[in-house]
C-alpha cells in the first residue's frame, strides 16, 4: 500500500473529531472524503500522472464511460436497462414538406423521319355548268342537257305535278344523244333545297325514245322555297361517254295559296258567249264568229249585225254579218221559244257569278305588285295596276288601284301568263274596286298593235276557270288575246270598228263578255267558250 493509500484509511477510518467554533460545529469525517474525492480525481500513477488502481492508466486506455443511471428514459420515447442497454422507442415520421422543384433544360432529340407512304388521289369535283353551257372538259361526243322542267331560274313552280304518287313533283332533264339508264340514278340525279340535304327520290328513270330523265320525289315540294338540281358528270351516254361536266340549275316553288278557291257557277249563262242584259250586243265587220250562244234580255232589234245557227237573222249588212254557232235569245226569240224565259235565267244566274266573285263576297286579294303578298307576282313591273310581263299562279288578285291595265299606252306589248301548276282545277279571280273597276286590254283602234297583248295559259290552266270582276266596264284592244269571263254591270267593247267594212285584224276571247246592264261592242272578234 502506498503512502497515500495509508492516509486514505486514516481518513476514513480515524475518529471524527469535532471543532466548535462559534458555536458552530465542523465534522472531520466529511472532510475527509472531501480530500479522498479530490485525490482519485487529481493523482494517479504511471506516465501519465494516475494511477491505474483508480480506472485511468497511461492514456492508452479507453475514454472514460459515461453510464446513464438505471431507469433514465430516453428522449425518443426508450428506455435505459440497467446493464446501460437502451431499448428504442417507436418512430413517428413527420410531415413531408417537399422542395421547390426547378425543371431542367429540354434538350430536343434528333428527328428521325419516317417512311412517307402515299395515299389514294381522289380527284376534286368538277365544277357544275348550266343547262346547254358547254363543259370544256367534256369529249367532243359527249352528251349535254337541252333543256329542263323547271326551267332554270323558274321563281313560281308548282309544288307538286298531277298525277305523280304521293303528290309530288317531276323534275325532268332532256339530253342531247341516247343516254345509258343505269348511269341515271338517284346518285347521279339529285334535288334538294338549296343549301340542305338531297331529297331521297321514289323513283329515277329514263325515257328512251324521248331521251328524258325524270326524278320523283316522295312528296309535294315546300312552297316558296328555292330548289337545286344536279346531274352528276359521271351520266354517260349510250356509248360510255361521259357527260365530263356536272348539269346544276335551280328553281324556286310559288308561293302557298291562300285558300283553294271554290269553281264561279255560271248556271244559265254558261253556254253564252256574250249577254248584252237589259241593253244591245252590236257587231261589225265580217270576221266574227261566236261558238255558243249569244242574247239579250231585251227586244230583238237590240241584236244587230248577227244570224244563228237556226237562220235566224238579225240586221246583218254586206260589212256587219256575224256568225253565231248557237242560237240568238231575246225577249221574244228565238222562234217558237218561251218568251223571256231563258233570257230572264241567264240574267239572274249571271247576277249572282257577279255577286260571288265581287271583293265583299271574296275578301283578301292578293295585291300583285306587293311582294310581300305575292313574292312570285313580280313587284311594281310597269305600275301597281299592270298585269303585262308577270306570271301569275292561281290565286284571288284584287288591284291595288282599283283597276287592271294588261298592256295598254304606256306599255304597248308584254302578256299575262297565268300558271296552272298542272292542276286542271285551278281558279284566278280578278277584282276591280266594286262600283267603279275597269279592266283595259291593250290598245283598241284600226291599226294592230306590232305585238298584241295576250293573256296565256300555260302548265294545265284552262279559260273556263278564269274570271274577271269589272263592274265598269272592259276594252279589249285590237288584235288582242283575252282569256276568261268578264263579268260587268257597264259597257264591254272588244276591238273597234275601221273602215266600211272593217278593216280590224281579229281580236279573241277564249271566255265570256257577260254584261248585266249595258251593250256588247265587238269588231271582227272571236269569242270561243272554254
Amino acid at each position: 500500500m502506498t503512502s497515500i493509500e495509508g492516509h486514505l484509511n486514516t481518513l476514513i477510518w480515524a475518529k471524527p473529531a469535532v471543532f466548535q467554533k462559534n458555536t458552530r460545529l465542523f465534522n472531520v469525517s466529511w472532510c475527509g472524503a472531501l480530500l479522498l474525492t479530490a485525490l482519485v480525481s487529481g493523482c494517479g500513477g504511471g506516465s501519465g500522472g494516475r494511477d491505474p488502481v483508480l480506472g485511468f492508466g497511461n492514456g492508452t486506455e479507453g475514454a472514460p464511460i459515461l453510464v446513464a443511471p438505471p431507469g433514465s428514459v430516453n428522449p425518443g420515447g426508450g428506455s435505459i436497462a440497467p446493464d446501460g442497454s437502451v431499448t428504442p422507442g417507436p418512430v413517428t415520421p413527420g410531415p413531408v414538406i417537399p422542395g421547390p422543384v426547378t425543371p431542367g433544360p429540354v434538350i430536343p432529340g434528333p428527328v428521325i423521319p419516317g417512311p412517307v407512304i402515299p395515299g389514294p388521289v381522289v380527284p376534286g369535283p368538277v365544277t357544275p355548268v348550266a343547262p346547254g353551257t358547254a363543259c370544256l372538259s367534256a369529249q367532243p361526243d359527249a352528251p349535254t342537257v337541252t333543256a329542263t322542267n323547271p326551267t332554270n331560274g323558274n321563281q313560281s313552280v308548282s309544288t307538286s305535278t298531277a298525277g305523280a304518287p304521293g303528290d309530288g313533283k317531276f323534275v325532268e332533264a332532256t339530253f342531247s344523244r341516247d343516254m345509258n339508264p343505269t348511269s341515271l340514278n338517284s346518285m347521279s340525279f339529285s334535288l334538294a333545297p338549296t343549301g340542305s340535304a338531297a331529297i331521297t327520290p321514289t323513283m329515277v328513270s329514263y325515257s328512251v325514245p324521248t331521251r328524258v330523265a325524270t326524278l320523283a320525289t316522295p312528296s309535294a315540294l315546300l312552297s316558296n322555297t328555292s330548289y337545286t338540281v344536279v346531274i352528276q358528270g359521271s351520266a354517260t351516254s349510250s356509248t360510255g361517254v361521259p357527260l365530263g361536266c356536272g348539269v346544276t340549275w335551280t328553281f324556286k316553288t310559288a308561293n302557298a295559296p291562300v285558300a283553294t278557291l271554290s269553281p264561279v257557277n255560271l248556271g244559265a249563262a254558261a253556254s253564252f258567249g256574250a249577254f248584252g242584259g237589259i241593253a244591245t250586243i252590236t257587231n261589225s265587220g265580217l270576221a266574227t264568229l261566236v261558238n255558243g250562244d249569244l242574247g239579250v234580255n231585251a227586244a230583238s232589234t237590240k241584236v244587230t249585225g248577227f244570224r244563228d245557227s237556226g237562220g235566224n237573222v238579225y240586221t246583218i249588212t254586206t260589212d256587219n254579218n256575224g256568225l253565231v254557232t248557237g242560237l240568238i235569245y231575246t225577249l221574244t226569240a228565238p222562234p217558237g221559244s218561251v218568251a223571256a224565259e231563258r233570257v230572264n235565267k241567264v240574267s239572274i244566274d249571271a247576277l249572282d257569278a257577279f255577286n260571288n266573285i265581287s271583293p265583299g263576297n271574296r275578301p283578301g286579294g292578293l295585291d300583285v305588285s306587293n311582294p310581300a303578298q305575292c313574292p312570285s307576282c313580280g313587284g311594281a313591273l310597269g305600275g301597281p295596276d299592270q298585269l303585262a310581263g308577270r306570271t301569275l299562279p292561281p290565286g284571288l288578285y284584287k288591284s291595288a288601284t282599283g283597276t287592271y291595265d294588261i298592256g295598254g299606252p304606256g306599255r304597248t306589248s308584254g302578256n299575262l301568263v297565268l300558271d296552272g301548276k298542272n292542276d286542271a282545277n285551278a281558279v284566278w279571280i280578278f277584282q276591280t274596286a266594286a262600283n267603279t273597276g275597269t279592266l283595259n286590254v291593250g290598245l283598241t283602234g284600226p291599226a294592230t298593235p306590232a305585238v298584241p297583248v295576250q293573256v296565256q295559259l300555260i302548265n294545265g290552266a284552262q279559260a273556263k276557270n278564269v274570271f274577271w270582276y269589272v263592274p265598269a266596264g272592259a276594252v279589249i284592244g285590237t288584235g288582242s288575246t283575252m282569256t276568261g269571263t268578264m263579268l260587268s254591270q257597264a259597257g264591254i267593247t272588244i276591238s273597234t270598228t275601221g273602215g266600211s267594212p272593217p278593216t280590224a285584224v281579229v281580236t279573241r276571247l277564249n271566255g265570256r263578255a257577260i254584261s248585266l246592264g249595258a251593250g256588247v261592242t265587238m269588231t271582227n272578234t272571236v269569242i270561243t267558250l272554254p
